[in-house]
Formats: structure tokens, C-alpha cells, sequence
């Protein structure tokens, strides 16, 4: 989730922030870029995972750590032309070449959007840890279409 003010920063600080200002939320942010040495350390243990992560070898370690220590992971991913969304439960989710690798919002053109999405993964992050529902949605910038 950025704002204009976050644009070229370490995204884990300006959602540190932006969660802090908006919410009152504290979190831990860990301005590192994960890596196979790191994984196991950074994300064993957590309750839930929120993926978020813009390029594929980021998004394929973090399934396989998911997958191995059995921790639900959200996935939220943007089309390269940043037109589409997808917030989807590791059930269903396949990265792609598609689902990042490329700057989406350099130009702050499309943030609305990337808010909109980034909103419908904390709605469905918040529903799972309330009662355990798992949604997968599909977002555009007109449409919200649930797929499981």
C-alpha cells in the first residue's frame, strides 16, 4: 500500500508508516530482501503470511517455506500493466511471469487501484484470522468477482 510520499522507498518502511498513521497498527518492518538464507528465519512462526512481494523467485521461496511449515499464506499480485489484481490463498495461487517482476507504480498513476486491492487483502486477512474463511478474489478497477 503506498502513497506518493512512499514512491522510490523500501516498501517494508512505508507500509510500517502508512500501517502506524492509518491504523495505529505497530509492525515490525524488516527492510531486507528475502532470500533462501534469510526465509527460514524471517517468516517460521508466523500465524499468517500476507505475500505481497513484486517479483516470482520471492514469491515461489515464500510458498515453499509456507507450504513446508504449514503457515496460510495470502497472496496479494498486480498485472505488469497494473489493471488487474488478484488476492488468492496458496490453495489456488501459481506465480507467474506475470504476477510481478516489473514497476507498477513508478509514476503514482494507478495507486487508487493498488489501494483498492491492497484493502482486499487486509479484508481478507482480517476475515481468516476472525474465523478462518478463505477468499480468493479477482479486482479490477470497476469489479470485485470472488473465485473461492
Amino acid at each position: 500500500m503506498h502513497t506518493k510520499m512512499s514512491l522510490r522507498h523500501n516498501k517494508a518502511q512505508a507500509l510500517q508508516k502508512a500501517m502506524q498513521g492509518m491504523w495505529g497498527r505497530k509492525v515490525e518492518a524488516i527492510p531486507h530482501k528475502l532470500t533462501n538464507d534469510n526465509a527460514e528465519q524471517l517468516l517460521h512462526g508466523a500465524d499468517l503470511l500476507l505475500d505481497c512481494t513484486d517479483n516470482i523467485a520471492a514469491r515461489r521461496l515464500i510458498m515453499r517455506i509456507s507450504d513446508f511449515w504449514k503457515i496460510p499464506t495470502l497472496h496479494g499480485s498486480l498485472s505488469a500493466e497494473g489493471d488487474f489484481s488478484s488476492v488468492m490463498w496458496s490453495d489456488h495461487f501459481e506465480p507467474d511471469a506475470e504476477s510481478g517482476d516489473g514497476a507498477t507504480c513508478e509514476d503514482g498513476e494507478q495507486l487508487p487501484f493498488f489501494a483498492l486491492a491492497a484493502a482486499h487483502v487486509a479484508q481478507e486477512a482480517q476475515r481468516f484470522l476472525k474465523d478462518g474463511t478463505k477468499r480468493s478474489l479477482q479486482i479490477t478497477p470497476t469489479s470485485v468477482m470472488r473465485l473461492y
